[in-house]
């Protein structure tokens, strides 16, 4: 299984939301297979196209849904300079709230960061409460000086059902659900647009105009524009 944790997030989102989750009734599909040749090629298929591929799976298949988002690990840091830091580290948790299809969608948009697009939905994460697997978090407080970290990100779908669970480079699909040849449909109808992107910009930067034409043309009526300078 190419994401670790991921068990124990879904065991910690089954006590707590009373489902039943078994990550052996999905199927793993990677977010865009692809062999980069460059830091910067890295890059663009981790911040860029794979959310990309995770806001056109929501856009299409997840109205009126319900998410949970976990972490494999969540750690608190105090200092000032690496001789005198203190740190805390904690196991995989869960923020102990369900969000909203849009919530998620402006999440992901707004963690791409493009200054020119509104970004109303976005929730909080940080100083959220959260479960772990033996209950509830103790948080330590910003007002203390501590700084918050959260790493190895799983977003669950919950509500209606359980069809999609997200990492950063796959998703995971029930593998009964009717909606999984369209999901596979879809990754496939972009690799060409992504594979010419990722060869195009491998060693130069790309033009914001460019991200946002796509999300205007992808996701009609959903996206705000401030402005495009």
């Amino acid at each position: 299984m190419p994401d670790d944790h991921l068990k124990e997030i879904l065991n910690i989102i089954n006590k707590r939301f009373s489902k039943d989750i078994n990550i052996d009734d999905y199927e793993c599909i990677e977010l865009l297979h692809r062999e980069s040749n460059t830091q910067f090629q890295v890059f663009l298929l981790n911040a860029r196209v794979r959310p990309f591929l995770k806001l056109k799976i929501l856009y299409h298949f997840c109205d009126d849904s319900s998410f949970v988002i976990g972490d494999g690990k969540l750690s608190f840091t105090r200092g000032y300079d690496e001789h005198d830091t203190e740190k805390k580290e904690l196991g995989p948790s869960i923020i102990d709230a369900q969000f909203s299809k849009k919530n998620i969608f402006d999440l992901i948009l707004g963690r791409m960061g493009f200054l020119a697009l509104m970004i109303r939905h976005s929730p909080r994460l940080e100083g959220q409460a959260r479960t772990g697997e033996e209950g509830t978090i103790e948080l330590e407080g910003r007002d203390e000086g501590w700084q918050e970290y959260a790493e190895d990100e799983v977003i669950v779908m919950t509500d209606p059902d359980s069809r999609f669970i997200f990492t950063d480079s796959h998703v995971y699909i029930d593998a009964d659900d009717t909606t999984k040849k369209k999901v596979k449909d879809l990754i496939d109808s972009h690799i060409d647009t992504f594979n010419t992107f990722l060869d195009d910009y491998k060693e130069r930067n790309v033009p914001h105009e460019l991200y946002v034409d796509w999300l205007m043309k992808w996701f009609p009526g959903k996206i705000e524009v401030k402005s495009i300078e």
